[in-house]
């Protein structure tokens, strides 16, 4: 609800800009059926520009507060979701106050526009009309006073009888034949969001101020005097009721009205003071624009396209034998991946352009190939590669290291990268969290086995001298990643720069480089900035509740939550605190967040833990 009253202030700001405008720079001209334009486009346009804010682009640095945390002991994993949420008391705060303000307006406003309406309406389907000059009129005895709604003339008999009834009625037939219904209608609906806006209801005026000097320009265009004009309106000054989507033959009748009947034509020269719509708009358009936040990891290659690919492959040698652990890698970048046990690899691609993809593995000559994609609005593509096995002599000098990845329970963790140190060399734990990479010969080398959601764990080894297999195991445990609040609050309090800056060239990168491994950590809708944004907005909602609940929000909190393998955040849970009240609020925090873009481990979506500090 906080965004929709964010659009009704900005809208609101700019319906009293695009008034002032109009006050200042053309009420006096006689320029009605310009004005009448203006008028309508102005206040559609400041609704619009507020609405749907333009958007640009801006790339941050990775916060170097997300690290593994010493929580880890400390989260439990088990929590039911149930019980995650604390129940909140229905304390009436000062947003249910306005919310139940605005409401309350709403329904009265539309309602009155209803009634209105309601009676018009029915005299019209309940009466027959009398066709004059292809117009429709219906007599009544409710309204003393002649009005158009919509493309009807509503009449009292009584004027039939009057010698002024074709010039009364040729200021009804204007209204319709410049269909003025259409314009009331939309300001109409307009007063009913913006009720409480003062400059909507000054619109609405000027706007059925307009339509009758349109009508009376269309009169006296008929021949009709100006004096003689200006008695029949004297004579029909009382006795009508307002209707809101009618046109008044008496509306804003005055010495102003009386002037601009008889007010020298003005040049047209002032017409070219409209122009001064378009820096207005550009400056509210420029007001409102909203930066769009994206991470840029500062080791990584970050591909800035909007759409990619998804390039998917086998590996085979020339017998058609599936090889496992070949490392894929995208040329000139460090990204990568390895096939698994059924030699296979996936990659995420750009969708257009011409890329070089690089294979290896120690037991197989190294194969580079150059494939070109067009834009295929993220299809699916497929490139395979055949390597040549190395002679026995170089084969030789390779030992093969196998052994399992399990977690602290003992459980196998498939999709587990195991990668030499410091090279392209890696594999992929099967589904019983078995791995098996062919290494050069050497001394002493180190392993490193990754997995989203879980502690990097590295293990030295010294390879055999003669060349024989070994083993080596790993035991993964989980992560929990740390959100610093101090860092946290200082990208909430960021502001975001007027122009985007350029994207990040691309590093020179040789085809021998380490690279990484497909793994993407879960990321809040505009990544850390975005986070920092929601912490600071409920953190103030919050206070504000707890004012009205006599309750002192300050100190600090640490809350503990998953993000599930669906983006949801679950198991909430508080693991450090200063008070009970900064508890609650953390947890009311936690528990609030949108949907998260999934940690993924080789494309398949998996839960990360996160303990996030907060400081009140």
């Amino acid at each position: 609800m906080n965004v929709y009253f964010d659009f009704l202030i900005k809208a609101s700001v700019s319906i009293g800009i695009m008034y002032a405008l109009y006050w200042l720079l053309l009420r006096n001209l006689t320029h009605f059926k310009a004005n009448r334009y203006f008028l309508l486009a102005s206040v559609v346009l400041a609704i619009i520009c507020a609405a749907f804010p333009l958007k640009y682009e801006v790339l941050m640095q990775a916060p170097a507060a997300v690290k593994g945390s010493e929580f880890a002991d400390q989260f439990q994993r088990n929590i039911s979701n149930t019980n995650m949420v604390q129940e909140e008391s229905f304390q009436f705060g000062i947003w249910d106050f306005l919310l139940s303000a605005y409401t309350l307006g709403f329904v009265l406003v539309l309602l009155r526009l209803i009634i209105q309406s309601w009676k018009p309406v029915q005299i019209i389907l309940q009466t027959n009309p009398k066709k004059i000059d292809d117009y429709l009129l219906h007599e009544n005895t409710v309204y003393k006073m002649p009005f158009s709604f919509f493309n009807r003339i509503l009449i009292h008999p009584e004027y039939f009888k009057q010698n002024e009834i074709n010039d009364i009625l040729t200021h009804e037939k204007v209204h319709i034949q410049e269909r003025h219904w259409i314009d009331l209608f939309i300001i109409e609906l307009l007063t009913v969001f913006f009720w409480f806006n003062p400059f909507i209801w000054l619109f609405e005026r000027a706007i059925k101020q307009n339509h009758e000097y349109l009508a009376d320009k269309g009169v006296l265009s008929r021949g009709q005097s100006p004096v003689r004009y200006q008695a029949i309106l004297i004579n029909q000054l009382m006795g009508t009721k307002v209707i809101g989507l009618a046109n008044h033959l008496n509306f804003a009748l005055g010495p102003t009205r009386f002037k601009m009947m008889t007010k020298e034509k003005c040049s047209k020269r002032k017409l070219y003071r409209m122009i001064w719509l378009l820096p207005v708009l550009a400056l509210l358009m420029y007001s409102f624009a909203q930066p769009e936040y994206k991470v840029q990891e500062e080791e990584m290659v970050a591909i800035t396209t909007n759409s990619h690919v998804i390039l998917k492959g086998n590996v085979k040698d020339n017998k058609g034998n599936a090889i496992q652990g070949v490392s894929i890698i995208l040329r000139g970048s460090k990204t990568g991946t390895i096939t698994d046990q059924k030699g296979n690899y996936k990659l995420e691609l750009p969708n257009e352009g011409e890329f070089g993809l690089i294979a290896m593995h120690p037991a197989y000559e190294m194969v580079s190939n150059t494939i070109n994609l067009n834009s295929t609005n993220g299809a699916n593509w497929k490139h395979d590669f055949i390597l040549k096995a190395v002679s026995s002599k170089e084969k030789q000098k390779a030992i093969k290291v196998s052994g399992t990845v399990k977690d602290v329970n003992g459980n196998p963790m498939p999709g587990t990268s195991v990668v030499l140190k410091g090279s392209t060399l890696g594999t992929v734990a099967d589904r019983q969290g078995k791995y098996e990479i062919e290494v050069p010969a050497g001394s002493k080398v180190a392993f490193v086995a990754s997995f989203v959601g879980y502690q990097t764990h590295a293990t030295r080894a010294t390879l055999p001298e003669n060349n024989k297999p070994m083993e080596v195991n790993f035991i993964m445990k989980r992560e929990v990643i740390e959100i610093n609040a101090k860092e946290l609050k200082k990208a909430g309090e960021m502001l975001p720069p007027p122009p985007p800056p350029p994207a990040p060239e691309a590093p020179d990168s040789s085809d021998e480089t380490v690279f990484y491994i497909v793994e993407e950590m879960p990321e809040y809708p505009q990544g850390f900035y975005g986070l920092a944004q929601h912490v600071k907005k409920q953190s103030a909602n919050i206070k504000e509740k707890f004012f009205f609940e006599n309750k002192k929000l300050e100190g600090s909190a640490t809350v503990g939550f998953t993000v599930s393998p669906k983006g949801n955040v679950s198991n909430v849970q508080i693991l450090q605190k200063s008070n009970k009240v900064a508890a609650e609020a953390a947890k009311i925090i936690a528990s609030k967040m949108k949907d998260w873009k999934p940690g993924s481990q080789r494309g398949k979506k998996v839960a990360v833990d996160f303990a996030m500090s907060l400081e009140f």
